[in-house]
């Protein structure tokens, strides 16, 4: 009997259980498509928000790790400026302005020191002590060997250094509004995934 029942479904149950299933294939088709789109709208929606959270993680990290602590409000949008911006010192802008040579009034390129014990551009104090014997700064008459200038390394070194920081600041700034232009577009793919996801919602 149990053998007579088990060819009776492998043989008669089976073909009608997979007939049913390609006759009803058109109604229950549509659903399982909707079901699918539905996943993967909600899946890119999910991979979007941890986009965007993981930069806003990443830009908060960073400003903590090297200001210590010392965070200052943001606005919504993102921090005007990158945190290595922030690293400069306020006298940064002042600083520039004590490298400049005082005859031409610009970022030296080879400081000399005179003998009035200033420094000035090399090309600049060798014109002026070309045609005059006083000092440009004080006006007065240069004595001994008023042409005789000395190497001034350690303002070199710092101007040096001062044009690396103003490179990377440059720099800086370029990856901190590419950065936030990437998030605004990581956003507003997001938003056009909420809606698309709700249009589903209301199809189904």
């Amino acid at each position: 009997v149990a053998a007579i029942y088990f060819a009776t479904f492998i043989l008669i149950l089976i073909p009608l259980y997979i007939a049913a299933v390609l006759l009803t294939l058109p109604l229950w088709l549509p659903l399982v498509a909707a079901f699918l789109a539905f996943c993967g709208a909600f899946v890119t929606h999910l991979l979007s928000m941890v986009a965007v959270f993981s930069f806003g993680a990443c830009w908060i990290y960073s400003g903590h790790r090297i200001h210590r602590g010392a965070l200052t409000p943001k606005q919504l949008d993102g921090p005007e400026e990158p945190p290595i911006v922030l690293e400069i010192p306020p006298a940064l802008s002042s600083f520039g302005e004590m490298l400049e040579c005082p005859i031409t009034r610009q970022v030296m390129h080879d400081p000399v020191i005179a003998t009035d014990g200033f420094t000035y551009e090399r090309s600049a104090i060798a014109a002026w002590l070309a045609r005059s014997s006083t000092s440009p700064m004080t006006n007065l008459p240069l004595s001994g060997d008023f042409r005789r200038l000395i190497p001034n390394r350690t303002v070199k070194a710092q101007i040096a250094e001062w044009r690396n920081v103003q490179e990377k600041r440059v720099e800086a700034q370029k990856t901190g509004v590419a950065l936030r232009l990437l998030i605004k577009q990581v956003v507003s793919v997001a938003g056009n995934v909420d809606t698309l996801l709700f249009g589903f919602l209301e199809e189904l």
